[in-house]
């Protein structure tokens, strides 16, 4: 986990702590940590094109950038719920990954030129590339719980979530040009295209929500067993 979400998370988490009533009658404050795994995430694809004219000739380049799959994840979840009555509460979360998604990237790039004396030619290329994500939510959620048996609960949370992001992408990109030069009357034009490199690292905080459903097995009163579902 970064450093300023733990900092974020952990400020909450503190004010729930403080927040909770001593002389609260039924009051309940329960910390919890489960296992989560995650994929089927998908970056997106990226497309681009130019046009250059300078009177002589025309030059179009264009490319795109396609992600594959995003590799699954495991992880866990801490945080804390403060229940004010049997079936009522607020819960605070966090999740945290234990490795980087990953995902392969493929580019394309198709350069196209066309003088005005009639001659027009066309170039492709193609490269691979990597790129890898970070996402943390922090959730801070209502909690209802209601009991289905004599030792199991049904549980639904809902509230905000604070995504917290990081991508980082390594591949390469086209880019076509044409310089001219004019001395003593005579008019020189140079044409080609060449290849960048491009590295992108990109971090972005946004805010969303979430729905989750559990059940919950108390095998004591101090221990419980969980099947969550939850979507963000």
């Amino acid at each position: 986990m970064r450093k300023k979400p733990f900092l974020l998370f952990s400020l909450v988490l503190f004010i729930l702590i403080l927040l909770t009533p001593c002389n609260l009658k039924g009051a309940e404050f329960v910390f919890f940590l489960s296992g989560n795994y995650a994929g089927g995430l998908d970056v997106g694809d990226t497309n681009y094109s130019m046009e250059k004219d300078n009177g002589y000739l025309v030059i179009n380049d264009s490319g795109s950038i396609t992600s594959g799959s995003v590799s699954s994840f495991a992880g866990s979840q801490v945080g804390a719920q403060l229940f004010f009555t049997p079936h009522i509460g607020i819960s605070l979360s966090s999740n945290i990954y234990f490795k980087k998604a990953e995902f392969d990237l493929d580019s394309s790039y198709t350069y196209h030129w066309e003088a005005i004396w009639g001659w027009e030619n066309t170039e492709n290329a193609a490269w691979t590339g990597t790129g890898d994500m970070q996402v943390t939510p922090i959730n801070l959620n209502l909690v209802f719980s209601y009991p289905l048996f004599s030792k199991m609960n049904i549980n639904i949370t809902a509230g905000g979530t604070y995504f917290v992001t990081k991508l980082n992408m390594n591949t390469n990109i086209g880019y076509g040009n044409a310089v001219i030069q004019e001395f003593e009357g005579w008019t020189l034009m140079s044409w080609d295209w060449y290849i960048l490199e491009l590295e992108n690292k990109q971090s972005k905080n946004f805010l969303g929500g979430n729905f989750g459903l559990d059940f919950e097995y108390k095998v004591s009163p101090s221990l419980s067993l969980r099947f969550i579902e939850k979507k963000g």
